[in-house]
């Protein structure tokens, strides 16, 4: 993947993390649980991201 499709799908990623957290703040419990395992996996796929990203600039991520 290219710097610009990767920064591409991190952003889309960022807006789909956003909108999740607002979900949850109005889910109910038996909802909130399900979602935060969502946003669990979102996370992970935007850290995955960021880092390969980071190995195309030759940067590495903090950690």
């Amino acid at each position: 993947m290219a710097i610009r499709e990767i920064a591409q799908e991190l952003y889309k990623l960022n807006r789909k993390i956003d909108a999740l957290k607002a979900r949850i703040e109005q889910a109910d419990e038996k909802e909130k649980s399900k979602l935060e395992k969502e946003l669990a996996q979102l996370e992970k796929e935007k850290t995955t991201l960021q880092r390969k990203l980071n190995e195309l600039k030759g940067k590495p991520l903090p950690i």
